[in-house]
Parts: C-alpha cells; structure tokens; sequence
C-alpha cells in the first residue's frame, strides 16, 4: 500500500452515535473538522466511510471544500441501482473526482456477476481504484483471495480475533497478493469496559478480558497500547482502521500506534484463545 502511515481514521463515529462503549455520542460538526484536521496533521492519509454512516460523507464533503482531499474508502450494499450512480452521488457528498477503494459490505454480492462487471468497469474508468470485500470469518476470506478481481481485504482482527484465529488466512491472502485492511481493532470498544458493565450475553469473554488486563499489566502497557501495536505489529496487515470520537482520543492512539510491542508480547496475546469466536462479531451481540 502506498502509504507512509499504516492507520486508516473510520469515520462512523462523526456520523452516528457508535460503539459499545461509546456514552458521548457523535461529535458536532466543528468537533468533527477538528478531529478531521488533527488527521492531516498527524499525517494520516486515508479515511473510511459508507452510506450508512449517517451524514458522515457530507461531514468529509464540507472539511474537502477548504482542504486538500484525503483518500477516501467506501462500503456499499448493493440494492440494485447501477453502481456508476451510486458513486457519483458519493463523489458529489464527498468532494472527490474519485474512490482510493471501493469495498463491497456483503460478501454474498461477490457472486452477483452483474456487480462484479460494474464494478470492474468503475476501476477501468478510474473511478475507482481498487476493490475491496469486507468479510467476516476465514472462509470468505478464503474465498475473496482466490478473485483476481479483488484487490484488498477487510477483515476484524484484534487482541480476541488475533493470530490464533486469522493467522492462516492472513498468511494464505498475502500469498495471493491482496491487500490486508484490519478492522475491530479496539472490538467497538469492548476492551475498555468495566466488567460490570459487559452485556449478559458477553459474559464467557470474561475469562480472555481478564487474560488480556494481566498481559497489560505484567507488561506496562495500557490496553490501547496492546490492541494497536499488535495489529500494526503483523507484517501480513496493510492498514489499521481506527475509529475515535475526540481529537485528543486521535492524539492519544497516533501516539500510542509508534510504540513497538515486542514479539514475546506479541505470543502471549497468540496464544489467547476464545472458546466462543462467534461472540467477537458485534453482529451477534444483540
């Protein structure tokens, strides 16, 4: 990936009240250009967006119309109108001539041939650079990484869904030369919360939070140290999505993301195993 910076700033929480954690809610508008401002400077490159990140498009649109453009990631849900006007009407939102990436939300559209050619054509005319899939387990990844027509890989990986979980699939995409997106680095934020605060349906995590707090402890390091170095730390991994609802929680994470996690770290928290993997998609939390 053409980047100097391997973060990605998502951008949900300037359009919508997100995160299990999250008791502030979405920032306002001037709190928005801040946090986006704060971005340049630090010297991130990219942010990630989606249609159904409420008015978080228009929010980029309007830092755009004074600043110079970032490069800008999408998902869509496919709903049957033609791709091309999608995007135009994203483009138009976003005050950009064009997408650095254009991920596809549901991993069943890769099969809807009629998709697939329009989004080949979106890349033949540039309109898009490069196409991504966000998945879920390994086996759409496994099966994303068999596509030359896809360029890149979005997939939840963390302190839970660490090596232990993704190492084989991570390994086997590079192999096939797709680019790595690593999203859920923070689990929406499940890492920072106090036990009793935790879901009921949460509960067996318990045990792999409290193995993780001890590494921290043991180690010196804060739990945000641990879940941002060691995605940054996996070689396979292209970029790192994060998301924030402050600039000083922006600051704080840049500044956290340049501490190295050593590899004896780094084992410990490979060798974290969850006995219930399904728990760690939010998509089954509620």
């Amino acid at each position: 990936m053409e980047l100097t910076n391997k973060l990605i700033l998502g951008t949900v929480q300037l359009g919508l009240d997100y995160g299990i954690n999250n008791y502030s809610g979405k920032p306002t508008l001037d709190k928005s250009m801040n946090i986006l401002g704060k971005a340049r400077s630090l010297g991130i490159q990219v942010l990630d967006t989606a249609e159904a990140y409420g008015n978080a498009m228009d929010i980029i649109g309007e830092y755009h119309k004074v600043h110079e453009p970032f490069k800008i990631i999408s998902k869509l849900k496919y709903s049957g109108i033609a791709l091309a006007r999608l995007i135009e009407s994203q483009l138009v939102r976003l005050n950009v001539d064009h997408l650095h990436i254009l991920f596809l939300h549901h991993f069943e559209d890769i099969f809807n041939l009629k998709v697939m050619d329009e989004l080949n054509a979106l890349k033949l005319d540039k309109t898009v650079s490069k196409i991504g899939v966000s998945v879920y387990t390994n086996e759409q990844a496994r099966t994303v990484a068999d596509l030359d027509t896809i360029d890149v890989i979005q997939l939840p990986f963390n302190l839970m869904d660490n090596y232990y979980q993704r190492g084989s699939i991570l390994s086997y995409a590079k192999k096939n030369k797709k680019e790595i997106h690593a999203r859920s680095v923070f689990l929406q934020g499940l890492f920072f919360m106090k036990e009793d605060r935790l879901p009921a349906k949460l509960n067996p995590l318990l045990p792999t939070l409290s193995q993780i707090k001890k590494i921290a402890v043991e180690e010196h390091f804060s739990i945000e140290q641990l879940a941002l170095g060691y995605a940054l730390y996996q070689q396979e991994i292209d970029a790192v999505l994060i998301g924030v609802d402050t600039e000083s929680q922006l600051e704080t994470n840049f500044r956290l993301s340049k501490i190295k996690l050593s590899p004896a770290i780094v084992e410990k928290i490979n060798e974290i195993h969850v006995e219930f993997p399904e728990l760690l998609l939010p998509i089954n939390w509620n």
